[in-house]
């Protein structure tokens, strides 16, 4: 892997020398540093979320790619980018016409009883991102299946 000499792995890129590994490795450490912000967070429920998030995603990723590998073991990174775009419309979707009325709701009704808290307020936020990452990766999984002609 080389995370310094650009000029080197544009022409490994070029001529088709990166690794299905190493390409896991470039991925990897980009969601690392992606999700490495959130662990710096003084509010318990908000480090409990970026944990969660952060193990899903990196757990998630392995499965994908030991899936990708016990197929043709080609184009992972490829693979994992174009279904990754795919769940996240349709993340985008669900939230937008389903989560979102489902929040303000819940949000008018606790606000009528006089129990909307902080702490309400993330743990149900962690309870539809733990939902959101089980799904995810279910479906990338068994996307992955098919795009290493498994099934």
């Amino acid at each position: 892997m080389n995370f310094w000499n650009d000029k080197q792995l544009a022409l490994k890129l070029k001529n088709n020398q990166v690794t299905s590994k190493d390409q896991l490795g470039y991925l990897m450490f980009s969601l690392i540093m992606t999700l490495l912000p959130l662990f710096f967070s003084v509010k318990m429920l908000e480090l409990f979320v970026g944990i969660t998030s952060s193990f899903y995603s990196i757990f998630g990723t392995l499965i994908a790619y030991k899936t990708n590998a016990k197929g043709d073991n080609k184009d992972f990174l490829l693979r994992y980018c174009s279904l990754t775009i795919v769940y996240l419309i349709r993340a985008m979707v669900i939230t937008l016409f389903v989560i979102v009325p489902l929040f303000i709701f819940i949000f008018f009704v606790f606000i009528y009883f006089g129990a909307l808290s902080y702490n309400l307020i993330y743990i149900t936020l962690g309870v539809y991102l733990n939902i959101f990452f089980i799904y995810f990766f279910w479906r990338l999984n068994s996307a992955m299946k098919i795009a290493s002609s498994q099934n």
